[in-house]
């Protein structure tokens, strides 16, 4: 049996690029339960891992943080970049001595905290003001610091049949101007409003270009 698990682990990790598979995934993929090695031949299945001749993987823990990140900002000016969840496994293949990028994750939940995280991080480490440089447009802004006055308005007239979208950042002078220059008196339908005129406008306009779906555009009042 010692010698098959060894075995299966070479075999597993030369399907995965030279990563040595963990434990739970040791079991999924052969069927041997940790109770036939564990107490049996290894304390530990890093010691299973070395015997077979290959690198166990990095154990992470929430403590770990510092180490992770130092990691995470090494290979971030490696690349030139922040890298993605794919690099990240790209990598960890050539280099299994890199953090698992699944261990990564599941430290930090989520992305956006990974990458909050590390610009504190660098932000208190001077010797990476440049790693700190390239997570500038990674991090969402507090929604204190959004954006929170409306730019304008995207508008819906109506003249007989027809219809016209339009923008301005003062309705009802431009609703009149607007009158103005139709050949029939024309009505004011619905104004929605936005903090990207031009955006909501063309999106508005695509929508039309299908379906002049009036009661969607009506149902806005904010977008």
């Amino acid at each position: 049996m010692r010698d098959q698990i060894i075995g299966e682990i070479r075999r597993l990790a030369q399907k995965s690029g030279g990563q040595p598979p963990g434990a739970r995934l040791f079991e999924k993929e052969t069927g041997i339960r940790q109770g036939a090695w564990r107490g049996v031949y290894w304390a530990r299945w890093g010691d299973a891992v070395t015997e077979a001749g290959l690198t166990p993987n990095v154990a992470l823990e929430r403590h770990d943080d510092a180490f992770l990140l130092g990691k995470i900002a090494d290979l971030c000016r490696e690349m030139g970049k922040v890298p993605t969840a794919m690099e990240y496994r790209i990598y960890n293949r050539s280099h299994p001595e890199f953090p698992n990028h699944k261990a990564i994750y599941r430290n930090f939940q989520s992305s956006e905290n990974m990458f909050r995280r590390l610009a504190e991080w660098t932000a208190a480490n001077d010797a990476y003001a440049d790693v700190a440089a390239m997570l500038a447009n990674k991090i969402s802004k507090p929604v204190s610091e959004k954006k929170s006055s409306v730019d304008g308005f995207v508008y819906l007239i109506q003249w007989g049949a027809n219809y016209k979208i339009g923008r301005g950042d003062q309705l009802e002078k431009r609703v009149k101007q607007v009158r103005t220059g139709l050949p029939d008196s024309g009505s004011l339908v619905h104004a929605i409003r936005t903090d990207d005129p031009p955006g909501i406008e063309a999106y508005w306009h695509r929508r039309f270009a299908d379906k002049g779906d009036v009661a969607a555009f009506r149902r806005r009042k904010f977008q």
